[in-house]
C-alpha cells in the first residue's frame, strides 16, 4: 500500500515536466553532438575565407608594391597588360645643398649623379603698362569699341568693348581688363590707381619666359592710352606716364643659370626638361662668386627596403594566419591537409634560387641577399649589411630577386610573379580553396538534415512517452483511489468491531 501512496507522489506537473525532460536530453545527446560538428565546420568555412582573404590580399600588395602595371594598345585596336619588372626597385631620392636657391624633387626615371647649378636670373611673366590717364576725366569714352589684339606664343586674341560714351576713364580701363580677362587670352589685365587722380592698365603673360612674351596690334582704345605699334615694335620702356614694357628685352624673360659650368636658359622656373626624372624649382638669383647649389640623386635605399619589408609583412601575415588556423591544439583547421601543403608550397618558392637572373654571378635567392626565414615560416632581412650592399653595388641584382622574368617574357620566375601565379591557381573560382569551401558547405548542409530528421524522430519518441506515462498515471490515480476506498472500508469495520 505504501509503494501506492508513492506513486500518487509522483503525478505532480512539475515532477512530471522534470522526467520528460531528462527523457528528451537523453535521447537528444545524439544531436548535441550533430550540432557541435555543424559548429565547427562553420568555423572551417571562416578559416578558410580569413585565409584566402589574406592570399588575396598578398597578391594586391606584390603587384601594386613591387610591380608596374601599364596598358598598352596593340596593333590591332586591343589593349593589353605588361609589368615592368624593377620600377619600384629603382625609386630615387634627391638633396639640394640650398633649397632656399633651388629645390628639387625625382620620380625613378632620375639618373644618380652630383650636379650643380649657379641661378643667374629668374624667368619673369612679361608685362606691359598703359600711358598714365585722368582717371575721372572721359576723353577715352569716345575713342571706339576696337581695343585691339594681344598675341602671346603665336595665337592672337581679338579684344573689344562696349563703351556708352558716358565712362570715366577708369571704368573704360576696367571694361578693357575685363575683355581682356575674359577673352581666353593667356594674360590677365588689371587697373593701377598709380596716384590719387591717375589710372593705368597693366596686362602680364600668364606664364613667363621669351616664347610667352606679350605682343600686340593696336586698336583705336590701345592707341588712346599709349599702346601704339611703335611702343610694340621697339618694346618702348615705360616711364611713370608713358606707355611702354617693364623689360624690354624679352631675352630677360627666361631663366638664365650655369649647369655644371655651361650657360643656360630655360622659360621658366620649374625646369623639368633638363635631366629626366628631375624637376628643378629655381628660387632666389646669385652673384657670380657665390657657391654653387649641389644636387645629388641617388637610390632611395630606404624606400626599396620599406617596400621589401612590406612585402614580407604581407607574407608573414598569410604564414602567421595558417599557423594559426592550423594549430593541432587550438586551430580551427588543426590537421588540414591543403593548408599544410600550401604552406610547404609558399616556403618552397621563397627560397628556391630563381632561374632569371638577369646579371652573371648575381645571387639567386633570398638567402644570399641577406634575409632568412625563422622557425615559424615568417621573413625578414637578417643582414642588413649584406642586403645594402648588393643595393648599393646594383639594384638589378636584388630586384631580379623578386621581379625577373625570362627573355620570352612569358614564364615568369621572379618569386614575386612565382607567387602571384600560385596564389591564384588556389584562390580563383574553381580552384582549390573554393572547392573545399563548397564541400564543407556540402557537408554543413547533409547534417543538418541529418539533425532535422533526428528531431522529428526524438520529439515522436518523447510524445510517444509522454502518451504512456500519462495512461500511467490515469492507472496510478485509479489504484489510489482504489486505496482510499479500501483503507475507509477497513477503518469502519475495525471500528464496528470494537463495538
Amino acid at each position: 500500500m505504501a509503494t501506492i501512496a508513492g506513486a500518487q507522489g509522483l503525478s505532480t506537473n512539475s515532477q512530471v515536466d522534470q522526467l520528460i525532460a531528462q527523457y528528451r536530453a537523453q535521447k537528444e545527446a545524439p544531436i548535441k553532438a550533430l550540432k557541435n560538428k555543424v559548429t565547427n565546420l562553420n568555423k572551417k568555412v571562416t578559416a578558410y575565407g580569413d585565409i584566402e582573404t589574406k592570399l588575396k590580399s598578398l597578391v594586391t600588395s606584390l603587384t601594386s608594391n613591387l610591380v608596374t602595371t601599364n596598358t598598352i594598345q596593340n596593333s590591332d585596336g586591343t589593349f593589353q597588360q605588361t609589368k615592368n619588372t624593377s620600377e619600384k626597385f629603382d625609386a630615387k631620392t634627391v638633396t639640394s645643398s640650398d633649397d632656399t636657391i633651388v629645390s628639387v624633387s625625382v620620380t625613378d626615371e632620375a639618373i644618380s649623379g652630383t650636379f650643380d647649378i649657379l641661378v643667374n636670373r629668374l624667368a619673369k611673366s612679361d608685362s606691359i603698362f598703359s600711358s598714365q590717364v585722368i582717371t575721372n576725366d572721359t576723353d577715352l569714352a569716345s575713342a571706339g569699341n576696337d581695343v585691339g589684339t594681344l598675341i602671346i606664343n603665336g595665337v592672337e586674341t581679338e579684344i573689344s568693348v562696349d563703351l556708352t560714351g558716358d565712362e570715366t576713364n577708369k571704368q573704360v580701363l576696367q571694361k578693357i581688363a575685363t575683355a581682356i580677362n575674359s577673352s581666353g587670352a593667356s594674360a590677365k589685365a588689371t587697373v593701377v590707381n598709380d596716384s590719387s587722380t591717375t589710372s593705368r592698365l597693366l596686362i602680364t603673360a600668364s606664364s613667363s619666359g621669351t616664347e610667352n612674351a606679350i605682343s600686340f596690334t593696336a586698336g583705336s582704345l590701345f592707341n588712346s592710352i599709349g599702346l601704339n605699334d611703335d611702343v610694340n615694335t621697339a618694346r618702348t620702356a615705360y616711364t611713370s606716364a608713358n606707355a611702354g614694357f617693364q623689360l624690354t628685352d624679352s631675352t630677360q624673360l627666361d631663366s638664365s643659370f650655369k649647369f655644371n659650368g655651361v650657360e643656360m636658359t630655360k622659360s621658366s622656373n620649374t625646369i623639368t626638361d633638363l635631366l629626366d626624372g628631375v624637376t628643378l624649382n629655381l628660387k632666389q638669383i646669385q652673384q657670380s662668386t657665390d657657391t654653387p647649389v649641389i644636387i645629388a640623386t641617388s637610390l632611395d635605399k630606404d624606400s626599396v627596403k620599406k617596400r621589401v619589408e612590406q612585402f614580407f609583412s604581407d607574407y608573414n601575415e598569410v604564414i602567421k594566419i595558417i599557423n594559426t588556423k592550423t594549430n593541432r591544439k587550438t586551430g580551427d583547421l588543426a590537421n588540414d591537409s591543403i593548408f599544410s601543403g600550401i604552406k610547404r608550397t609558399l616556403a618552397s618558392i621563397m627560397r628556391t634560387a630563381v632561374g632569371s637572373i638577369t646579371i652573371e654571378g648575381a645571387p639567386s635567392s633570398l638567402y644570399l641577399i641577406g634575409i632568412e626565414a625563422d622557425d615559424d615560416g615568417t621573413l625578414s632581412i637578417k643582414d642588413t649589411t649584406k642586403f645594402n650592399s648588393y643595393l648599393d653595388e646594383n639594384v638589378t641584382k636584388v630586384a631580379d630577386i623578386f621581379v625577373s622574368k625570362n627573355d620570352d617574357d612569358e614564364v615568369a620566375q621572379g618569386i614575386v610573379h612565382q607567387l602571384e601565379t600560385y596564389i591564384k591557381t588556389i584562390t580563383d573560382p574553381n580552384t582549390q580553396l573554393d572547392d573545399s569551401v563548397e564541400l564543407t558547405k556540402q557537408h554543413i548542409k547533409r547534417v543538418n538534415a541529418q539533425i532535422a530528421r533526428y528531431q522529428v524522430k526524438v520529439d515522436n519518441e518523447v510524445l510517444k512517452f509522454q502518451d504512456e506515462f500519462s495512461e500511467m498515471q490515469t492507472i496510478v490515480q485509479a489504484l489510489s483511489r482504489q486505496y482510499a476506498s479500501i483503507q475507509q472500508f477497513t477503518s469502519g469495520l475495525l471500528g464496528s468491531g470494537n463495538t
